[in-house]
């Protein structure tokens, strides 16, 4: 399987922008000023990567959430794992699910897993360009 120009597009990312990476949440927006303009998990980075690519920008995906004071990333009403959009990204589910038989990756039964574990966006990108067949469904 061959990966798709979305997806090619945030394997690029992870490799580019390590500093970005936060863990038990798609992302926040950063306040101005600071070195990165936004923290996202993998997944959070896969999301705003498809509404670049497909929409042009990646403003809806920033939610304003009153109680924390704060933009956070979010797809539809969750902020921990995809909504609807694991789909158009071709994830097996929601969380990046992995389906695998490789042993050095095992103990991971997801890229969300792999993400929270502190697993850097590098080695990610790597797993995923490396195994295109185990994290997607088809090319995007």
């Amino acid at each position: 399987m061959q990966l798709g120009p979305i997806q090619k597009a945030w394997v690029k990312n992870l490799r580019e922008h390590p500093e970005r990476q936060t863990s038990c949440m798609l992302g926040l927006k950063c306040n101005s000023g600071e070195d990165t303009p936004y923290l996202a998990c993998c997944l959070g980075e896969a999301l705003l990567t498809l509404h670049r690519m497909k929409d042009g920008d990646d403003d809806n995906v920033f939610v304003f959430d009153e109680d924390e004071d704060e933009w956070l990333i979010m797809d539809g009403r969750d902020g921990k794992c995809l909504g609807s959009s694991w789909e158009r990204l071709g994830l097996r589910d929601p969380s990046g699910e992995i389906f695998e038989d490789e042993p050095e990756w095992e103990v991971y039964n997801s890229l969300a897993e792999m993400n929270d574990a502190g697993i850097s966006w590098p080695e990610i990108a790597d797993f995923i360009e490396e195994n295109p067949e185990t994290v997607f469904t088809k090319s995007v």
